[in-house]
């Protein structure tokens, strides 16, 4: 049976999208310790060395609904799901709360006492989302062809041009099935923290730096919090800001 809840606290919270939880069979666990061994190349020196990621990715303490302060939004810079969890936990010792793939399935690593590690001097006081992006269409334009969508199971993506921190991108876009459980993942977790009004975009700036996302309660994107980040990109801020609010008031039961 297709399950369509996520954990906020540990409650159930319904969500018309399908889910996959850390404990599902085809869910990623975050909560594993497991040690794993990646190789790479040192970029300085060209040698190969072995770096050892180990423990928890996480943050040991537990947190409660009321320290959450936002919903910080990434991309992942790969195709696949699985590809990014890989990435974030077995190699870059990271974590982030939920994957959203490209054809709007969600997976929930962690619950959301955990502080993840995804945003740095944000963590604790935000939820994670990492969206599977490719973002740089002008560095590998085929990169979403229809011989690698075949390939890696993944969607048709188009192009556009966006203005991230003051710089004109030509990026790849998501389909419209993954912004909308994005959506309706954002109005899910603000439902499940029993926030009263729906989360807000920051409105007067765009994609770009905001100075004051310490005191902004709702959506974040990284680079909102970050300079030096761009993500996430490939969708348009006001209309995933507008089918969050749809969604958020649709869902409450009043």
């Amino acid at each position: 049976m297709t399950n369509r809840i996520i954990k906020v606290f540990g409650k159930s919270i319904s969500i018309d999208a399908v889910v996959h939880l850390w404990d599902d069979a085809l869910g990623f666990d975050a909560y594993d310790r497991t040690k794993f061994v990646h190789t790479e190349e040192n970029r300085k020196t060209g040698k190969i060395q072995k770096r050892v990621v180990k423990g928890r990715r996480y943050s040991w303490r537990k947190r409660k609904p009321d320290k959450i302060k936002s919903i910080v939004i990434h991309h992942t810079g790969g195709l696949r799901a699985d590809t990014a969890f890989n990435t974030l936990h077995r190699e870059r010792g990271l974590s982030v709360h939920f994957i959203v793939d490209d054809k709007g399935r969600i997976y929930q690593t962690l619950d959301l006492d955990c502080i993840t590690w995804h945003a740095g001097k944000a963590n604790a006081t935000s939820v994670g989302i990492e969206a599977c992006l490719y973002p740089d269409a002008f560095k590998r334009p085929n990169m979403y062809s229809p011989e690698r969508c075949r390939r890696f199971g993944v969607m048709p993506h188009d192009i556009d041009y966006q203005i991230i921190n003051g710089s004109k991108r030509r990026v790849f876009l998501m389909p419209d099935i993954q912004v909308r459980s994005i959506a309706k993942l954002c109005a899910a977790i603000w439902q499940g923290l029993e926030r009263a009004d729906s989360p807000e975009f920051p409105t007067h700036i765009g994609r770009t730096y905001y100075p004051l996302w310490r005191e902004h309660e709702g959506l974040l994107l990284h680079s909102h919090i970050t300079p030096r980040k761009w993500d996430a990109v490939g969708f348009d801020l006001a209309r995933l800001r507008a089918l969050v609010k749809n969604h958020f008031w649709g869902s409450m039961p009043f």
